[in-house]
């Protein structure tokens, strides 16, 4: 009598274990192989923000009355070209007599410009270098990010699993970009107590439909109408 395989319901797994092993025996998968990659490039755990100290003086001139026309406007500009005025230390020096006279004007203006009150100082009268009444000098902290950005290494998938040398520069240019106050990335502000009883006739205002409207300046750093009565 011819015999006959017999297959069990196992039969085809036992089969397919015996061909992948035999496949496994014919052709042995390497080692894994060192990283392509220069240790010197790997991503850093932690991308570092400097803070760059920045001055800058700007000349005001003034007339009998006050600062001349048109000195807001370009002082205006001046504080653009510098960054935020919120964050920056500002201090006046008067150079002439009508200098003096003009102090105050020039600190309200400043203040209308979006430069923290508090922030604003005054030096002792110095003697003009040439034309003006007013000097006026800005100093703030600009943010960068170190070693941003950084293409060392291409962006591509390789068998170290790493990532790329550009990691982590996106969100810390952002950080640096956005934060209102540089300072603050070295050490933070104390937090005042809240002032209740200006919260409260914020709140009433705006119940009885009386709220105040967003002071408006144009592109040229002139300050607007007097929104913030």
């Amino acid at each position: 009598m011819p015999m006959h395989p017999v297959f069990s319901s196992k039969s085809p797994f036992l089969a397919l274990a015996c061909v992948l092993g035999l496949g496994a025996c014919a052709n042995a998968v390497p080692p894994t192989q060192p990283s392509v990659w220069r240790d010197d490039i790997k991503s850093p755990t932690q991308r570092q923000i400097n803070l760059d100290v920045l001055e800058q003086t700007h000349i005001l001139y003034a007339s009998d009355a006050g600062l001349k026309a048109g000195e807001a406007a370009r002082l205006g500009a001046f504080l653009a070209a510098q960054g935020s005025p919120w964050s920056m230390d500002v201090r006046v020096q008067p150079l002439t007599q009508r200098g003096v006279a003009a102090l105050d004007q020039t600190d309200r203006t400043l203040i209308e410009l979006g430069v923290q009150a508090n922030r604003i100082g005054r030096a002792d009268a110095g003697v003009a270098p040439g034309e003006g009444d007013i000097a006026v000098t800005a100093r703030h902290i600009r943010a960068a990010v170190a070693g941003c950005p950084d293409w060392r290494r291409a962006n591509l998938m390789d068998i170290s699993e790493q990532n790329s040398s550009n990691f982590g520069c996106a969100t810390a240019d952002n950080l640096a970009r956005m934060v209102a106050d540089p300072r603050e990335l070295s050490s933070g502000r104390a937090l005042a107590p809240a002032s209740g009883s200006h919260a409260a006739a914020a709140a009433e205002r705006y119940r009885t439909d009386q709220v105040k409207p967003l002071i408006k300046r144009d592109g040229g750093g002139k300050s607007g109408g007097g929104g913030g009565k």
